[in-house]
């Protein structure tokens, strides 16, 4: 289950003085709406945890070229989450200076998905992993998430992670338009999409060519 969380963004200058006083102070990202709040044991920080989702400040690091730390933080958290069994599904960082955020879409392939729990321990390690390693020069907002439930799946890597869920596709129809299925995703064969039954759904098979969109269920 999803739990959405909805308000407005809040930044606020953070009171923990930088190891180097050339660098530029924190930045803490606090959001109103339903939240668990949590307390880092590292450097006693405040972070807010949402389901299926976490926002948290960041530690400083150093600066190098942009591209050259972009492909090395790419590299450090998609090692980072192998190691924990899950995969980047998707690595942003947006922004300059101190108003730069690092948005990172995790998830683990299977039928439960990635959890709070698993988004809360990666951010937290990346976090401390990146304060050594030193990439970039000043504060930004990390935002670690599972990719959503309406995410639209479309590459065989998102048919792969999603393999064993309930989804739901739109596919053509004799009369122009679309109609919508619903079953448990079990993969496609020789370009067929395979939906297993579910509750009170058939599921059925469809030629891949012939669905217009696929996503996890969503029961609204």
């Amino acid at each position: 289950m999803l739990a959405i969380a909805s308000g407005f963004w809040r930044r606020s200058e953070a009171t923990r003085p930088a190891a180097d006083p050339g660098r530029r102070p924190l930045q803490r990202l606090y959001r109103s709406g339903i939240m668990l709040a949590g307390l880092c044991a590292r450097r006693a920080k405040l972070a807010f945890f949402y389901l299926y989702g976490l926002v948290s400040e960041t530690g400083l690091v150093t600066g190098v070229e942009q591209k050259k730390a972009d492909t090395e933080m790419l590299t450090l958290a998609a090692g980072l989450a192998q190691s924990m069994g899950i995969e980047i599904v998707e690595f942003r960082f947006l922004g300059s200076g101190s108003d730069a955020v690092l948005r990172i879409d995790v998830d683990r392939a299977g039928p439960a998905g990635v959890t709070l729990d698993d988004c809360q321990r990666f951010s937290m390690a990346l976090e401390m992993t990146m304060d050594d390693r030193d990439l970039i020069d000043h504060g930004y907002t990390l935002e670690v998430s599972s990719p959503g439930m309406d995410r639209p799946i479309a590459t065989d890597d998102d048919i792969r992670r999603n393999t064993g869920r309930k989804v739901m596709a739109d596919v053509q129809a004799a009369d122009g338009g679309t109609a919508r299925v619903v079953g448990i995703l079990l993969g496609i064969e020789d370009g067929i999409l395979v939906l297993g039954p579910v509750d009170a759904e058939a599921g059925g098979r469809f030629p891949w060519t012939e669905v217009v969109h696929l996503q996890q269920f969503l029961p609204f």
